[in-house]
């Protein structure tokens, strides 16, 4: 367990085990944020690099998180993934390069795969309907794991107001994916 309010103090002072700590102990969680919304290793990978890079240029302008070391790190991570699907989606990739992120394996059958990237793919899609602020619910209840309460925590908002930003995810989420009945 990391004593957030320690390392963020020590973090402050740009002290180098308290930076490696920072990174080991919210790395991996700030990871699977990213992989959850944007359903890509690479990218995941990227975006939680970007966000330990801006933590440390925080730090070292003085401006550092004030009091929730794990709510910046979410917050930045948030922003560092609206940042990217920004650029994607006003330079396309090639079709052919989502062909090329099937997993290889012999054991696996190749139909298979490729209904798990489609309904993958349909997901992500689906899921870039839902406002930022019920993208960010999602990821952190589904992705990460995290309670109401966390989220509430880490959003600035209330148990109640998060209850509500994930239902109306879902109910959205279910609309969209859901075929309409005649």
């Amino acid at each position: 367990m990391c004593d957030e309010e320690w390392l963020l103090s020590k973090a402050r002072q740009l002290d180098p085990g308290a930076l490696a700590q920072v990174h080991d102990c919210f790395y991996d969680p700030i990871f699977r944020y990213a992989r959850y919304r944007t359903g890509d290793d690479q990218i995941a990978e990227d975006a939680a690099s970007e966000v330990f890079l801006r933590l440390l240029d925080a730090l070292q302008a003085g401006k550092a998180p004030s009091t929730s070391l794990r709510g910046w790190l979410f917050s930045t991570a948030s922003h560092v993934v609206s940042d990217h699907f920004r650029h994607h989606y006003r330079f396309q990739k090639d079709a052919l390069e989502a062909h090329a992120t099937l997993p290889a394996s012999a054991e696996t059958d190749p139909e298979f795969q490729l209904e798990t990237r489609l309904t993958h793919e349909q997901l992500q899609a689906t899921l870039a309907h839902l406002t930022p602020e019920q993208q960010h619910v999602v990821a952190l209840r589904f992705g990460q794991g995290l309670s109401h309460q966390q989220v509430g925590q880490l959003l600035g908002k209330s148990e109640g107001a998060v209850k509500l930003l994930q239902f109306r995810a879902l109910k959205a989420l279910r609309d969209l994916l859901e075929p309409t009945q005649a």
